[in-house]
């Protein structure tokens, strides 16, 4: 099931359409002053290669929810999380996650006893208490304010983040060239 929130417009349309002809569940919260998230990747191809990307113009608010939206949003959460195993929160900072919202994911998850998990473009302190954090290493320095050169300070880096957000895991996926084998 998945929770989000759409504009008043074409987009969300198509959006209910391919979810249903997919038979995807899905809550969406309709807000008539923003625009539905859309992507739009202007590729290369060149058979037999693979297409290359060149570049993607972005359709989106980066403003936070107002009370209303924000309200059904949580009001959404709080119905379909007691029947889920794991909530992912996939913050990408266009104002669906607030710290409202944010705070009754929290509560929500820890007494239903559903895994909070979360994978943040930054905001990384919003996410205290989560049970499984992701982030690469450029959101991991700027969350500990701090660069990680070497295997030892991702180490440190990690632990330290696992302390600050009482995560019980932290991973960070993406890591300098120097430790690749």
């Amino acid at each position: 099931m998945q929770v989000g929130v759409v504009g008043d417009d074409a987009e969300a349309n198509q959006l209910r359409e391919l979810l249903a002809q997919h038979r995807i569940q899905a809550v969406l919260v309709t807000c008539a002053d923003r625009p539905t998230t859309r992507k739009t990747r202007i590729l290369a191809d060149e058979s037999p290669r693979l297409p290359q990307q060149l570049a993607r113009i972005d359709h989106l608010s980066r403003a936070p929810l107002d009370s209303t939206a924000e309200a059904a949003v949580i009001d959404a959460l709080a119905a379909v999380i007691p029947g889920a195993d794991a909530l992912i929160c996939s913050d990408y900072q266009i104002g669906l996650l607030t710290p409202d919202v944010i705070a009754a994911v929290r509560r929500l998850c820890a007494e239903h006893r559903v895994l909070f998990a979360v994978d943040a473009q930054g905001n990384a302190a919003y996410y205290h208490g989560a049970d499984l954090f992701r982030c690469n290493n450029h959101e991991a320095e700027a969350a500990l304010a701090t660069t990680l050169r070497s295997e030892a300070d991702f180490r440190r880096g990690v632990a330290e983040l696992r302390r600050q957000l009482s995560a019980r895991i932290v991973m960070v996926d993406t890591r300098p060239e120097w430790n690749r084998a």
